[in-house]
């Protein structure tokens, strides 16, 4: 227990925290709101915006048509190289790789996005396709998986389609370090 005598009062609340000062407003050190964010928030921050745009399509069959990236990728790659999807969304086009035998890992932020896509994938054993939450705000799952995808043999072909466009500055450092880990 802390003595009111303690200097963590002063230091916290100013030298006159004994007498109410009803203009008073604590501001929360950005060293602590940052530390609180990784700890706490840094798993939930606008995953509610995120869940919410693929509520109504959870249940459905994404486009089967790719994006060019994903077709420039298996042109330029072969099927040779295992394909990490960041950002994948629904998995339309981690899935489009894998049914042309490529080994596709799709990651995004929002499970609820790729929530079918692992169920069909789950039926067809046979195609190396497979899905995974990352979260790029969380430090902890950019190491998590930099050092995973560090530690599988084989090249890795990191795909982000407008990842960096979707994510604030501090999920950008955290995809281009996975880019380096990887």
């Amino acid at each position: 227990s802390t003595s009111l005598d303690s200097p963590i009062f002063t230091s916290t609340y100013g030298a006159g925290w004994r007498t109410p000062d009803p203009a008073f407003v604590y501001e929360t050190p950005r060293t602590t709101y940052s530390r609180f964010n990784d700890w706490f928030r840094g798993n939930r921050v606008n995953r509610k915006d995120w869940d919410r745009r693929y509520l109504g399509q959870r249940r459905t069959n994404p486009r089967r048509k790719p994006p060019e990236l994903a077709r420039w990728v298996l042109e330029r790659e072969g099927t040779a190289a295992k394909v990490v999807d960041i950002g994948c969304g629904r998995g339309g086009a981690t899935r489009w790789l894998a049914r042309r035998g490529v080994d596709a890992l799709g990651l995004d932020y929002a499970p609820t996005g790729y929530e079918f896509m692992t169920a069909w994938a789950a039926k067809r054993p046979q195609l190396r396709l497979r899905f995974a939450m990352l979260n790029l705000l969380a430090l902890r799952h950019v190491l998590g998986w930099g050092a995973r995808l560090a530690h599988e043999p084989g090249t890795h072909v990191l795909m982000a389609r407008h990842v960096a466009d979707a994510v604030p500055g501090a999920g950008r450092r955290n995809l281009w370090r996975l880019t380096q880990m990887a």
